[in-house]
């Protein structure tokens, strides 16, 4: 039984550390896409909002 549990926890914290450094290696350039991904958007937002701000502007003009 001794064996067993030793075994378990050996295991056990491997597959723990594999988890952390998988994690670390891919949810670093999921993170790093994500950011890449929010700052092309807010510039597409960005450029949208000014042409809406520009049109408005044109039609309370005259």
């Amino acid at each position: 039984m001794k064996k067993a549990l030793i075994t378990f926890i050996i295991l056990f914290v491997i597959s723990l550390f594999t988890a952390i450094v998988s994690f670390a290696v891919c949810g670093g350039e999921l993170i790093k896409a994500g950011v890449e991904y929010g700052v092309k958007a807010y510039e597409e937002y960005k450029a949208e909002k000014e042409t809406q701000n520009d049109i408005a502007a044109m039609i309370t003009m005259p």
